[in-house]
């Protein structure tokens, strides 16, 4: 297996480095890849779907047969098309309502890019104005401050609003920021504070998020929102310590969180592990859904093994399938990675203009498997959760009332375990 290394930041990617026999993560700014088998970093292509890192094709139900028993026409049919299905599922069931999707009128807007548009367009508006107005609330994670100055303070007119972030303190301890990023992030903080220095209503508290959390009393809040973690571990953690802070009635709310579209696996999976399991209360689709992931990589596994591994060209179909390797994150809806040397390394010209190495050695994909439509109905059927989309990056967002739900749990175990969980998670050498 790898071995886990440090936590992403809103600012940069995580990419797998070899250090000796290990095999790390490290955060960079930019969308290199170092390649397992490599101690060179590479600028890894997409093969069989055209993307790069950090946009992983997305998997879902309705598409299972593309990954049997694959076509030309399947095979290259876009990303956005598969989002855009999901989206009208979505809609379908009313898991969220909204008039703002992806036409192509939208391209009249010069900054979407047709290639890479999500399903939903908009921004971050129209969570805030769902959410209470004159409210005592708390936004996790600042970095410039802008939601708040944009959006929470001009659309919710809040009471009192804490702005949580440890923002320099967080480089201090865990040792993952660049040597001008420490500056980067102190400059950050002055500028947030700078912004709300004559707003009385405004608290900003520079620490991390549990101590924070745990600072208050239990049902203070009106509303949390999350803008922070996206590893599983601390986006788990994170919900679990807030959560008794919110007053029934009130609202968990957070952004990275997308049903539609690729999103931050490591958010994605502890916040659909916990409304299915402890929200909705239906543990056995977690079991379910494990047990279709794995079905689903066997089968993508067993096809590229068919038709010439990763390096093949869905019009030039090849026998050389050696060297496959599949991994996956060992949390609910976790990635999946696939990794294969390819045949017959070949010249990538973006990675001339960026000065990275010239020729491709290894294909790798990335895959993040949809719940099933199963899933998806039974939070359409739970009337604490309401999905929130909009057109951001890896973005959209997830709304969770505090009900009578929260009886049935045993906070203290909950919190108990989730601080033992100290460990990020392991990809997991997959069995093909």
């Amino acid at each position: 297996m790898f071995t886990a290394g440090t936590k992403f930041t809103r600012e940069m990617i995580v990419l797998l480095v070899r250090k000796g026999d290990e095999i790390k993560e490290e955060p960079v700014g930019s969308f290199d890849v170092v390649n397992p088998e490599h101690d060179h970093p590479i600028h890894v292509h997409m093969i069989r779907k055209n993307i790069n890192v950090g946009v992983p094709s997305v998997l879902m139900e309705s598409s299972y047969q593309d990954i049997y028993e694959p076509t030309v026409e399947t095979e290259t049919r876009s990303g956005r098309n598969r989002a855009n299905i999901l989206r009208d599922k979505l809609l379908e069931l009313g898991i969220c309502s909204t008039d703002q999707v992806f036409t192509e009128s939208t391209l009249t807007d010069e900054s979407i890019d047709p290639l890479h548009a999500k399903a939903f367009v908009g921004d971050r508006t129209n969570l805030f104005e769902l959410l209470p107005k004159n409210a005592v609330c708390a936004e996790i994670g600042i970095d410039t401050g802008g939601n708040a100055k944009d959006r929470i303070v001009p659309l919710t007119n809040p009471k009192e609003l804490y702005l949580v972030d440890p923002w320099e303190l967080c480089a201090q301890s865990v040792e993952m920021w660049h040597d001008d990023s420490i500056a980067k992030h102190k400059t950050n903080r002055e500028q947030v504070e700078e912004l709300f220095k004559d707003n009385p209503n405004v608290k900003i508290i520079q620490d991390f998020s549990v101590p924070v959390a745990d600072s208050f009393e239990n049902e203070y809040f009106d509303w949390v929102h999350f803008d922070c973690s996206v590893q599983y571990n601390d986006a788990r953690r994170d919900l679990l310590h807030w959560l008794p802070k919110v007053k029934r009635g009130g609202y968990i709310t957070g952004g990275m969180f997308c049903l539609e579209d690729h999103t931050w696996a490591g958010t994605f999976g502890a916040i659909m592990e916990f409304l299915i399991k402890d929200v909705v209360g239906r543990p056995e689709l977690l079991e379910k859904e494990e047990e279709r992931r794995n079905e689903v990589i066997n089968a993508y596994a067993s096809y590229l093994k068919r038709h010439g591994g990763l390096g093949a060209h869905p019009f030039r179909r090849g026998s050389e399938s050696e060297g496959l390797k599949v991994y996956k994150k060992e949390y609910p809806f976790g990635d999946v990675l696939m990794t294969q040397p390819l045949p017959t390394p070949f010249i990538n010209h973006d990675n001339l203009v960026a000065g990275r190495p010239e020729t491709i050695e290894w294909g790798e994909l990335v895959l993040q498997i949809k719940p099933t439509w199963e899933t998806y109905q039974a939070l359409a059927d739970c009337k604490w959760f309401r999905f929130v989309p909009d057109g951001r990056n890896r973005g959209s967002n997830y709304v969770i009332e505090v009900g009578d739900w929260v009886d049935k749990l045993d906070m203290d175990k909950l919190i108990e375990e989730a601080d033992a969980a100290t460990e990020y998670h392991d990809w997991e050498r997959v069995k093909i």
